[in-house]
C-alpha cells in the first residue's frame, strides 16, 4: 500500500526522479510492465543521461512485448555519454557493453531480423564469452 501511496504522490512531483524509478522497479517485480514503462518513460524526461535507466525501461519494453522500442532503449543506453551518467560515470567495461549487445541481439530476434541478431550476438560474445543473453539468442538463431 505504500507504494501505491508513493505513486499517487508521483503525480504532483514531477521532478521526483529517484522515487519513480522506485515505483517502476516495484511494478516491475510485479510484472506490471506497462505501468514500469510510464514510469521508466517519465524518469528519462527528468533525466536522460542514466544507463541504468534505459536498461530498465528497454527490460519493462521487451517484457511487454515491445521489441522495437526496447531496442531502441538498449541502444540509446549504450551510448550515453560516461560522464554525463550520475548513476554509474565512467567507461562501459567489456562485459556490460557484451550484455547491452545480448539485449539488443534479444530484441532484434524477436522482429524475425535472425541475421542481424546472431550477428550482434557475435559481437558480444567476443566482447564477453559468458554472456548468456548473446549465448541464448545465438543458439535460438542457429
Amino acid at each position: 500500500e505504500s507504494m501505491r501511496a508513493l505513486e499517487r504522490w508521483l503525480a504532483f512531483n514531477a521532478g521526483a526522479l529517484p522515487q519513480r524509478r522506485k515505483v517502476a522497479a516495484w511494478h516491475m517485480e510485479n510484472k506490471r510492465f506497462v505501468a514500469a514503462a510510464k514510469l521508466f518513460d517519465e524518469a528519462n524526461q527528468i533525466d536522460p543521461f542514466l544507463r541504468k535507466l534505459h536498461r530498465a525501461w528497454g527490460d519493462a519494453l521487451r517484457a511487454d512485448g515491445k521489441y522495437e522500442d526496447a531496442l531502441r532503449e538498449y541502444t540509446v543506453g549504450l551510448a550515453v555519454p560516461p560522464e554525463l551518467d550520475s548513476d554509474e560515470p565512467g567507461d562501459v567495461d567489456d562485459a556490460e557493453k557484451a550484455d547491452w549487445l545480448g539485449r539488443q541481439a534479444a530484441c532484434l530476434q524477436s522482429l524475425g531480423r535472425n541475421a542481424e541478431a546472431a550477428e550482434r550476438a557475435k559481437k558480444s560474445l567476443e566482447l564477453d564469452p559468458k554472456c548468456a543473453i548473446a549465448s541464448e539468442t545465438l543458439q535460438k538463431a542457429q
